[in-house]
């Protein structure tokens, strides 16, 4: 609870100074978005973000945006579900806003509708909880200067290990699509935890030695046939990299997690800080080899 109230707290400051109360919420809230906003805002998202970060359901967020006016928030799954779509609108026109003109609804007013909801978020250690501190994270992405994102993608990375997705052995317990998302849950968090560390200069919560998780599949992300992806992963459980293969629509996704195996494991070689630099010169060219 702590590392969220710092998160968020750290989260909401970025637009507004004071302690917020949820009359305020609801004052700066916004209702869904109409049909040529919403389309676009949605387009926006599963075309330039999802892509790079597959961890969503995308039935799941096309069904969702297509109830969004008849939405019954009585139960928490759906109370998750508001939360989640009004997220998508907040990082999708947030997106949009750094990148073309956008003069709709200002993004800040999607992530105060998202916040009402958030206690279906994070009630619990579970998947949806790790989803949840994921959208947060990718909403403050590009803060000005947010720590709140670095405790909140740690704590994501803590609640993936004690579900045990960084273990290969998890995932003969759930089905084929299941583990699909699980796998892509666990990996675009991996990404998101070693971009930030790097980028204010801490070290990572997980040694890549303590992960034997493959990656995702490279199927599009359509494909919801559990037989279907048996087979697939019976043939080939992890992905290598071929320049005639068929891509998918998270090709984009997981050359970056490969990449990021990669940066982890230089950074973990030669940007180390217990040993003198010209001890490490031997290590240099067997790791431009794997480049």
């Amino acid at each position: 609870a702590t590392v969220w109230n710092k998160a968020l707290a750290s989260t909401v400051s970025q637009s507004q100074p004071k302690a917020m109360s949820i009359a305020d919420l609801k004052r700066n809230s916004a209702g869904p978005p109409n049909d040529d906003m919403g389309g676009r805002i949605l387009d926006c998202y599963l075309t330039r973000i999802h892509p790079r970060y597959p961890f969503l359901d995308r039935k799941e967020i096309l069904d969702r945006h297509a109830k969004r006016f008849t939405q019954n928030n009585s139960s928490p799954k759906d109370q998750y579900g508001t939360f989640k779509i009004y997220m998508i609108y907040a990082i999708g026109s947030n997106w949009l806003k750094l990148t073309e003109h956008y003069d709709y609804t200002p993004p800040e007013n999607f992530f105060m509708t998202a916040l009402q909801y958030i206690s279906a978020a994070r009630e619990s250690h579970s998947v949806n909880n790790i989803e949840a501190m994921t959208l947060l994270v990718l909403y403050n992405f590009r803060s000005p200067s947010n720590s709140g994102i670095w405790y909140m993608i740690g704590l994501a990375m803590r609640t993936c290990v004690d579900l045990g997705l960084h273990r290969e052995a998890h995932y003969g317990n759930v089905s084929p699509y299941e583990g699909q998302l699980r796998r892509r849950l666990f990996w675009t968090v991996y990404f998101l935890e070693r971009v930030i560390a790097v980028s204010v200069g801490r070290p990572y919560s997980i040694a890549d030695r303590d992960i034997d998780v493959a990656l995702p599949l490279e199927i599009d992300d359509t494909v919801r046939d559990d037989g279907l992806i048996a087979r697939t992963l019976a043939v080939s459980p992890s992905p290598t990299f071929q320049a005639s293969r068929p891509s998918s629509n998270i090709t984009l996704g997981i050359q970056c997690f490969r990449l990021k195996r990669l940066e982890s494991h230089i950074q973990g070689t030669i940007y180390r800080v217990d040993r003198p630099v010209a001890s490490l010169v031997s290590k240099i060219s067997p790791t431009l080899k794997l480049l």
